[in-house]
C-alpha cells in the first residue's frame, strides 16, 4: 500500500542537495507549456524543482508573457517554483535555453532538464533521481514517445549528407559516418557538465544546438547515456514546423535546419561540406519537386546563410 508519508521521508533523503531546474523556451506555445507544467508538478511531488521560463514571443498584446506568469502563479508551490523572463529579441532555441539554464544556476539548481514546450512527462521523479544518482555519466536523454511510437530519446546525424533522424540505437557514440546524440526535446545534464561545455553554441538558432553540445561533450570525455526510469511523450515539429511531410514542412524549418547543419559542418567536418552542399542542393529539388517552392528557396537561402555565417 502506497504511504505517502513514508514516500516523502525517501524522497527526502534522496534528495539530500538536489534541486532539479527545467528549463523551458516559449514560442507562441503557452496552452502547451501549461500542459506540460501540470505533468511536472505531479512527477515532482515531494522534490525541489526550480522552473525557468524564457518567452521568445515578443507578443505585442503580451498574452503570452501575461499567460505565462498567471500559469506560475497558480502553478508554484513551496517546492515547486517557475520564474518568467520574457526575451527583448527572439533568441531561438539555443540562446533562449541558455538564459534559462543561467537563472536556474543561480537558483541553486544541481542538474538541469531542458523540455520542449510539446512535451509531456510520465512517471515518478523519485525513480529519476534514483538513475541519476547511480550513473556515472553527466549529460542523458530519455524515453521518448513520439507517433505512439517509444524510442531511446537519440537523434542520428548522418555526417557525410548531414541528413537526421530518431535514432533506433539505444546507445550513444561517433560511428564512421555518423553519431548518436541526447535529442534537444529532453536532455538533462549536471552542473558541472553544462558550466565545463558553456551551454549550447548561440550560433544555432534552432537545431542541430543539441548535437553540436554531444560532440563537444564527447571530445571533452564527458559521458552520456539514457535514462529509463521516465517518459517523455513528444508532439514533434509542434513548436518549430517541422514534419517528414516536405509540402506542409515550414519556411523556418527549412531555412534554419539547414543554416545549422552549414554551420555544423564547417565547425566539425569541413572537408565534409562539399558533400553536405550537394545534398542540400538535391534535397531542395525534391521539396519543389514535392510543390513547395517557398520551402525549396528556404532550403538555398540556409545554405547562403549558413556559409555567411561568422565562425
Amino acid at each position: 500500500m502506497y504511504n505517502e508519508a513514508e514516500n516523502s521521508q525517501k524522497i527526502e533523503a534522496m534528495t539530500g542537495e538536489f534541486v532539479l531546474g527545467i528549463s523551458i523556451v516559449n514560442y507562441f506555445s503557452l496552452d502547451s507549456v501549461a500542459s506540460l507544467i501540470g505533468s511536472l508538478v505531479s512527477f515532482t511531488e515531494g522534490i525541489t524543482t526550480k522552473v525557468s521560463i524564457v518567452d521568445n514571443s515578443l507578443d505585442s498584446e503580451n498574452r503570452e508573457s501575461e499567460g505565462l506568469r498567471r500559469l506560475a502563479e497558480s502553478s508554484s508551490s513551496e517546492l515547486f517554483t517557475i520564474d518568467v523572463t520574457q526575451s527583448p529579441i527572439n533568441l531561438g532555441y539555443g540562446a533562449g535555453n541558455n538564459l534559462a539554464v543561467t537563472v536556474l544556476l543561480e537558483r541553486g539548481a544541481t542538474v538541469v532538464w531542458i523540455l520542449n514546450p510539446d512535451t509531456r512527462v510520465r512517471g515518478r521523479g523519485a525513480n529519476l533521481i534514483h538513475d541519476l544518482k547511480m550513473s556515472p555519466s553527466r549529460i542523458w536523454a530519455t524515453s521518448t514517445i513520439e507517433n505512439d511510437t517509444k524510442g531511446h530519446g537519440l537523434g542520428t546525424l548522418n555526417t557525410l549528407t548531414g541528413r537526421g533522424s530518431t535514432s533506433s540505437k539505444s546507445a550513444l557514440g561517433r560511428r564512421t559516418f555518423s553519431f548518436e546524440y541526447p535529442a534537444g526535446h529532453s536532455i538533462l545534464f549536471r552542473r558541472e557538465a553544462w558550466l565545463e561545455l558553456g551551454g549550447f553554441d548561440d550560433r544555432y538558432f534552432l537545431f542541430m544546438e543539441e548535437a553540436d553540445l554531444a560532440l563537444r561533450a564527447h571530445q571533452l570525455g564527458i559521458g552520456m547515456d539514457t535514462l529509463s526510469s521516465v517518459t517523455v511523450e513528444h508532439d514533434q515539429g509542434l513548436t518549430t514546423g517541422s514534419t517528414p511531410n516536405l509540402a506542409a514542412k515550414s519556411v523556418t524549418a527549412f531555412r534554419e535546419s539547414t543554416k545549422s547543419r552549414v554551420i555544423f559542418f564547417r565547425r566539425f567536418y569541413p572537408l565534409r561540406l562539399p558533400i553536405l552542399l550537394c545534398s542540400r542542393i538535391a534535397y531542395a529539388l525534391l521539396v519543389r519537386a514535392k510543390g513547395n517552392a517557398a520551402g525549396s528557396r528556404a532550403v538555398v537561402e540556409g545554405m547562403l546563410s549558413g556559409i555567411r555565417q561568422e565562425n
